[in-house]
């Protein structure tokens, strides 16, 4: 049966893959069916369709200016335009494109208005855009709050949406009301706007803060508004959750769905330690971890972790989870159809949830230190991975530090990098030998890993420096952005800025932007290269501005000969760059 049960499963993935081969190519073959055939790019063929008197070419073309890396901004005059087009579906897809233009889109914003009091689908696409153009769409808050009565449930949650992004306290009585709305997504929807609402702003005017607070915390029972009441919990603070923390505990943990237990993992993690360790919270979590079911069991050994000190008068009621190896396959149905990624292991399977909570709880002692040291040699590379991890979070002594140097020879790459960063937790500087010759593993993610692990390492791992300075010339950019930041961390008496300097040419931006950074911290030792960061104040990517000017605001009064070039960068188009600029002009003068 179990072969025959195989078989079934293998000819439905074929006859699924066969299916969205031909649907693809179908989709495909439609979509450039408006192309012009003597055009040579992109954007000369959805100029061409953004003027077309076919409705279906027109919303192709908007698709394609929206999804495929079209230049809304170009076309932006003529998208506004198309706001006013006979057709519906044109003038939806008109609005959506305009989304992307951000609080760009702001000068369309009376434009778009007038889809407001159009259909559905356009009043929806409307608050769409208006919640995407930002403090711009704030003169409009009246139409939204007429649009939080509206009798389209899609409408509605739209405009929850869009007041959430407004936070004009003129919303807020409106946004109170849909809580008691009989539709559970409405309601879901408005406690993810009241929790946008900065705590003790609008709501603490109107004197009814606990109020609202309990009205969320009340959806909390019902499995369709639990996630949205635990995400406005978890975003309006510390007390919004500690008053409400053993609930959350109760019911989210023990829900079945994965994104409502991370979720109350999520609020429960914003406790400090004094409120984590509120006995019947400690209560709830602790019997939960002999929950029948196996996802509720890691859920309450995640938990545990957050529970401050308290947490390590528990470690007996972890133990059986050390010795527990069920895990939990619910999640692998929607998995395998594509609809989320794979559960991390700790969520999944019990001993790596053990593992988990045991790294985060920290002083195990010598009894927990063994069990982590034994599953090291587990057959589950999971376990093994999660186990290394715990253990770069623990104290660990040199006898712990050279048993972990084993698995930087395990078969498993995802073990490997585990291994690495464990050593550079600990600052394993006698095991920066083995560490060097991971530097030429096949998996780039150990070679990062390895070369982070050397930074943290410092100047007791300075025998690394030729081998990390090869890495520069690593095929991957994010091998050499990692051996960019462990140069900068080994080198710290600036030996190495001239073989950083070199990599301010380098054909990937990140990796200039480390280099920049890197010799920025370097202080004097990158005097002599101030010129070449100055040069990047006039480069035409911003992040790469913004970090010049960081650099040079560092360098303090020796960098007075280039003010001038960073007053013209003051009102420059990009806010990451003006703000940088500021900071580094009262650093220098």
């Amino acid at each position: 049966e179990l072969w025959w049960v195989c078989g079934l499963l293998f000819c439905h993935l074929v006859s699924c893959f066969s299916m969205a081969v031909v649907t693809g190519a179908l989709q495909g073959t439609a979509m450039m069916s408006w192309a012009d055939p003597m055009s040579a790019n992109l954007s000369d063929e959805i100029a061409w369709a953004l003027h077309s008197e076919d409705v279906a070419t027109l919303i192709s073309g908007l698709h394609h200016l929206s999804c495929l890396g079209g230049n809304v901004r170009m076309h932006s005059r003529r998208v506004s335009n198309l706001l006013h087009h006979r057709s519906v579906e044109v003038r939806v897809a008109a609005c959506c494109a305009l989304q992307d233009l951000d609080s760009g889109g702001s000068m369309f914003a009376e434009d778009v208005r007038h889809l407001l009091r159009g259909q559905p689908s356009e009043r929806q696409a409307a608050l769409g855009a208006l919640c995407a153009f930002g403090d711009a769409a704030v003169p409009y808050a009246s139409d939204v709050a007429s649009l939080l009565e509206d009798t389209d449930v899609d409408v509605r949650c739209a405009a929850l949406q869009a007041a959430g992004s407004m936070r004009v306290a003129s919303l807020l009585p409106g946004v109170e009301r849909c809580l008691s709305d009989a539709s559970p997504e409405v309601v879901g929807n408005a406690c993810l706007a009241l929790g946008t609402w900065e705590r003790g702003a609008a709501v603490r005017e109107r004197l009814v803060e606990e109020q609202i607070i309990q009205t969320i915390a009340e959806q909390l029972e019902s499995g369709r508004t639990r996630q949205a009441a635990a995400t406005a919990l978890a975003s309006l603070g510390e007390e919004a959750v500690a008053a409400h923390a053993k609930m959350i505990a109760q019911v989210c943990l023990a829900d079945p769905d994965f994104d409502v237990r991370q979720q109350g993992l999520t609020a429960l993690s914003t406790l400090t330690a004094a409120r984590a360790d509120d006995q019947e919270l400690l209560d709830v979590v602790v019997s939960l971890l002999q929950h029948e079911e196996v996802r509720v069991r890691c859920a309450a050994a995640l938990a545990l972790a957050h529970c401050g000190e308290n947490a390590k008068h528990h470690l007996s009621e972890l133990r059986p989870l050390l010795d527990d190896g069920a895990e939990d396959t619910s999640w692998l149905t929607l998995s395998l159809g594509g609809v989320r990624p794979k559960v991390p292991a700790q969520f999944r399977k019990t001993r790596c949830a053990a593992c988990f909570a045991l790294g985060q709880i920290g002083e195990v002692g010598l009894t927990m230190m063994g069990l982590l040291l034994g599953f090291l040699e587990h057959d589950d590379w999971e376990v093994r991975s999660c186990a290394f991890d715990a253990l770069g979070s623990v104290p660990a002594g040199k006898y712990e530090a050279d048993i972990i140097s084993r698995g930087l020879l395990d078969t498993n790459y995802v073990v490997r990098a585990r291994a690495c960063e464990a050593l550079g937790k600990h600052r394993a500087a006698e095991q920066a030998d083995e560490l060097m010759e991971r530097l030429e593993d096949s998996s780039l993610s150990v070679r990062c890993s390895a070369l982070w692990a050397l930074g943290e390492m410092g100047q007791s791992a300075a025998v690394a420096g030729p081998k990390v300075v090869a890495s520069l010339r690593d095929s991957t950019n994010i091998v050499r952005v990692s051996a960019v930041k462990a140069l900068a961390r080994l080198g710290v008496s600036g030996c190495y800025a001239g073989v950083l300097v070199d990599m301010l040419h380098d054909q990937d931006v990140e990796v200039q932007c480390e280099a920049i950074e890197a010799l920025g911290s370097m202080g004097p030792y990158a005097l002599a290269y101030i010129e070449e960061l100055a040069d990047f104040l006039n480069n035409p990517v911003p992040t790469l501005r913004a970090i010049a000017a960081q650099a040079l605001g560092k360098m303090g009064h020796k960098a007075l000969s280039y003010v001038s070039a960073l007053r013209a960068l003051q009102d420059d188009q990009d806010t990451e760059v003006s703000v940088a600029v500021k900071v580094a002009l009262l650093a220098i003068e």
